[in-house]
């Protein structure tokens, strides 16, 4: 870890993403997606929200799968249904409620 912080001691939010993610297990995607709400400082303590929570028929295991299958929001919101279809406990109900999600007009 040191080899790592000490090559990249000029860059703040590299050293700041690197720690929180060894920290807290958290991935890339997850630590840069952080927002202050997510943070309490008084507690010490950080609460992961992610904006898949908000989509209906997506609890944590589906969630968690996606972002494995996608790596990204970003990936996820270009999906296809076909594509959503295809990740692991994905059915076409929530493959839809997710492909709505990020389509809505």
């Amino acid at each position: 870890m040191e080899i790592i912080l000490g090559r990249f001691k000029n860059n703040k939010v590299f050293i700041c993403a690197f720690l929180t993610a060894c920290y807290t297990g958290m991935r890339t995607g997850e630590v840069f997606a952080l927002t202050w709400n997510d943070i309490d400082l008084v507690r010490s303590k950080q609460q992961v929200h992610s904006v898949l929570d908000d989509i209906p028929n997506i609890g944590q295991t589906r969630r968690k799968a996606l972002m494995r299958q996608f790596q990204s929001l970003e990936k996820i919101r270009e999906a296809t249904v076909e594509q959503l279809r295809e990740v692991d406990g994905m059915n076409e109900k929530a493959a839809r409620s997710v492909y709505e999600f990020f389509h809505k007009q």
